[in-house]
């Protein structure tokens, strides 16, 4: 059976959040309350997502829904920086900030 393209960008995106979070795919379904083996299913795209694991997904990750189902952009990727971010002190910020300029000064492989 072929796979849905759908499915297999969604299951991309969720190990690449997953994985970005250091999270393995037991402790992924863990917090989101479903089964390894459905994480295991959706990353490879063999499983689609109901709206309230998308849901939990997004919460988990902290970023919004798009970010699950789009292929990722740069935009997007602002967007996710921008929601995690959110609601943060100034300290914090600061501290972000901090560790993106230093991450800037690296040269990219």
């Amino acid at each position: 059976m072929k796979k849905d393209p759908r499915a297999v960008l969604v299951g991309r995106n969720i190990q690449r959040f997953r994985k970005n979070a250091g999270m393995t795919q037991a402790q992924l379904a863990e917090k989101i309350n479903v089964s390894t083996a459905f994480i295991s299913r959706m990353e490879r795209g063999e499983k689609g997502v109901s709206l309230k694991v998308l849901g939990a997904l997004a919460e988990e990750f902290q970023v919004s829904y798009d970010a699950l189902l789009r292929e990722p952009a740069d935009r997007s990727r602002l967007e996710t920086i921008l929601a995690l971010l959110e609601g943060r002190s100034e300290a914090y910020i600061e501290w972000a900030e901090k560790i993106l300029r230093t991450c800037g000064e690296r040269p990219e492989k």
